[in-house]
């Protein structure tokens, strides 16, 4: 039951948890990380949750290199699904070249990789991708 605290460039609190830690051979600065999960309050009061089977914490570059059934969560109901992630908890970027599906009130998006910013407010699904709109979901926006 491991716990790191810190805060990001813009002094947003994260919180990085895990059910086994162990360090990295004889550099202290990397965690191996079991059922890793990190939470970041962002400036709007909204947080975001990332979890995943496995990680790599690095506590100098502050970034958590995650694998094995990867999950974004956003508290507004929209999730994004990866098999591996690259979080960057100083800035706020989450990337991944892996396949992705991000889903949302609105619908559904896959493609070939993702990259997150801006807190959470524009999420890019990168390659080949598709997208599935629910039927009413633009309706119900306006």
């Amino acid at each position: 039951n491991a716990r790191y605290v810190g805060t990001d460039s813009e002094g947003r609190p994260f919180t990085v948890t895990a059910t086994t830690t162990r360090q990295v051979g004889s550099d202290s600065r990397q965690l191996d990380l079991e059922e890793p999960q990190a939470d970041i309050k962002m400036e709007n009061g909204r947080s975001v949750a990332v979890m995943a089977t496995r990680g790599l914490y690095d506590r100098e570059a502050n970034t958590l290199s995650l694998s094995g059934d990867v999950q974004l969560m956003q508290e507004q109901g929209y999730t994004v699904q990866t098999d591996r992630a690259r979080v960057n908890l100083k800035n706020g970027v989450a990337v991944g070249d892996g396949p992705v599906t991000a889903k949302g009130p609105g619908g559904t998006l896959t493609g070939e990789g993702f990259r997150v910013e801006e807190e959470g407010k524009r999420v890019m699904v990168t390659g080949r991708s598709y997208l599935q709109i629910f039927p009413g979901a633009l309706k119900e926006r306006q």
